[in-house]
């Protein structure tokens, strides 16, 4: 049997060179789901599925989740899960940091909450196990954060308390007006941030639970998308050798542990 992997936000950029890195290999059943066509791409012989989703909206992934479990409109539970979707918007305002919030972290983490047990239950037979690749970015180092947010950040346990932290930020009960991180996209940074947290707490209840499930945070490093922010003489990836160091970690447990964070091949600080 292949096995199923869902790709969010594979309309453009790294989203569909993952889409298609997956789909010229044998053995996966690939779901490529974007918020819209966004390209004149038709279902090709690499997209087993194309599924119209939209990660902000929290009805689209009930809807989407549903469809996988009653196998719907030609979707499966996945065995890979590649939480790729995202935005970056210069600015640090308070509806900014929501709008962000809710598509590059909120957004994966209940997709990944509702099929993460259907996963796990699925993979329990099949020898590669699953995985939940969740895809960040260096800006989301605690080391390009407001002191006191990598403080709370670190000591979060668990989702609820992550939850919690990302709405004070929103309405603005913490930091008192500081800066939230540095550079010219400090909502980005720390919607990466809080998915590299995440990535850490899917890890240890996978491994309390005894799932056959990994979570890995990977940064793809600077890649010549439309989202790229590199200055002159920094490395740049094409989408397609980014997307096989996403493969990668699919491909190879044994280097790329659960509850890692990963660029170029090689573990990473949070």
């Amino acid at each position: 049997m292949p096995r199923v992997a869902v790709v969010s936000g594979g309309a453009r950029g790294l989203g569909r060179a993952i889409v298609d890195c997956l789909g010229r290999r044998p053995g996966y059943f690939v779901i490529d789901t974007r918020r819209g066509p966004e390209t004149e791409r038709s279902v090709e012989e690499n997209v087993k599925v194309w599924y119209g989703l939209d990660i902000s909206q929290e009805h689209a992934i009930n809807d989407f989740v549903e469809c996988c479990l009653k196998g719907q409109q030609g979707l499966r539970v996945p065995d890979i899960l590649v939480n790729n979707a995202a935005i970056c918007v210069p600015g640090a305002g308070r509806e900014i940091l929501k709008q962000t919030l809710q598509v590059n972290f909120h957004g994966p983490a209940r997709l990944s909450k509702l099929l993460m047990h259907h996963m796990a239950e699925k993979c329990e037979k099949n020898a590669c196990g699953g995985i939940i690749i969740n895809i960040s970015s260096g800006d989301g180092e605690l080391a390009c954060l407001n002191s006191e947010l990598r403080r709370v950040l670190e000591e979060v346990q668990t989702e609820q308390e992550l939850n919690q932290v990302l709405a004070d930020l929103c309405e603005g009960k913490c930091l008192g007006g500081q800066e939230l991180a540095f550079g010219p996209t400090p909502a980005y940074s720390v919607s990466k941030a809080a998915l590299n947290v995440l990535t850490r707490l899917q890890a240890n209840e996978m491994e309390r639970q005894e799932l056959k499930l990994r979570s890995v945070a990977v940064c793809p490093g600077d890649v010549d998308t439309r989202m790229c922010t590199a200055e002159n003489g920094e490395k740049i990836l094409t989408p397609q050798e980014a997307a096989e160091n996403v493969v990668w970690a699919i491909e190879r447990p044994l280097e790329c542990p659960s509850g890692g964070f990963y660029r170029d091949r090689q573990a990473i600080p949070w």
